[in-house]
């Protein structure tokens, strides 16, 4: 129909500005000045709904989120958290030649 263009940009305009403003919230807390591609994927990732519509663009230069898996980790239990590390010379005895 003729409204479907102007429909169409009211859509764009309704997500550029999303998109500006979650990136210039990730700018202020990160107290600098420019929105670069970092902040603008940080402000994607981090939302929902622009996650969900964007899961498969590739932001230039935005690098990725910072996650490490749990399984890389190091294992901490109770016994290991609650004793403190030998020091070196208590813990390697070297054999008396005397």
């Amino acid at each position: 129909t003729e409204n479907a263009p102007v429909y169409l940009a009211a859509v764009l305009e309704y997500l550029a500005a999303e998109v500006l403003e979650l990136s210039g919230n990730v700018v202020r807390d990160n107290k600098k000045n420019n929105i670069i591609p970092r902040y603008v994927l940080l402000a994607v990732r981090n939302d929902e709904e622009l996650g969900k519509l964007l899961v498969g663009v590739t932001i230039a230069l935005g690098g990725v989120l910072p996650n490490i898996n749990l399984v890389l980790l190091p294992k901490k239990t109770e016994k290991a958290a609650g004793k403190e590390p030998k020091s070196p010379s208590k813990a390697i005895k070297s054999p008396n030649k005397g």
